[in-house]
């Protein structure tokens, strides 16, 4: 209903609709926002909540062999589907000077999965070495608990305690969806003629 009422508006009212984008613009700037600490609390409240060493192993394994996977899978599907479609196929190519992507070896790329500065990692978006760096305080706070550490108790309280507010705080996020996509799809309506979206 939102994506419609949003594509009328924009097509009625046009480049106007311009003074609303900010509501979707706040929308996606406060889903990015949410994305790392939702994770990695998520996690953190997943593996604490183990008891056995061998099955948060398990299931680490697992997560990282079924994320690589799948990321292998994507990517080979979206070169064949490319391949398949030729897509890109009349559109005027644009002369960039050389400047070739330089490719790492196998080994640095191994090596980055695992987490330098956190505070860089956040920032642009690296959630492996966020995962394997949770992972990694989930197993030492677990390993503590085994050792009734009386302040680990507390830990896990605090841990519980933020996976409830960071899950309120993204329902309150959630509930602004429709509001971003009308605003969204009113400029793009707006910005851009009909026979344009139509094509699209």
């Amino acid at each position: 209903t939102a994506l419609f009422l949003g594509l009328l508006t924009g097509v009625i009212f046009g480049n106007i609709t311009s003074v609303i984008r900010p509501i979707g613009q706040i929308y996606v700037r406060l889903i990015s926002a949410v994305v790392v600490p939702l994770v990695i609390v998520s996690i953190l409240r997943s593996f604490t909540s183990i008891d056995s060493t061998d099955k948060i192993k398990r299931i680490t394994i697992k997560s990282l062999f079924w994320l690589l996977l799948t990321t292998a899978i994507a990517t080979m599907i979206g070169l064949g589907i490319a391949v398949l479609f030729d897509l890109g196929k009349g559109f005027p190519v644009v002369v960039v000077p050389d400047d070739p992507r330089v490719i790492l070896p196998f080994e640095e790329v191994v090596i980055n999965f695992f987490p330098k500065n956190l505070i860089e990692h956040m920032a642009s978006n690296q959630m492996l070495p966020l995962i394997i760096f949770t992972v990694m305080v989930a197993l030492s706070i677990n390993y503590l608990s085994k050792k009734n550490e009386p302040s680990i108790k507390n830990v896990k309280d605090l841990i519980e305690g933020t996976s409830k507010v960071m899950i309120g705080v993204t329902k309150m996020i959630i509930k602004l969806t429709p509001y971003a996509v009308f605003s969204l799809m009113a400029f793009a309506a707006g910005r851009n003629n009909l026979d344009t979206l139509v094509s699209l």
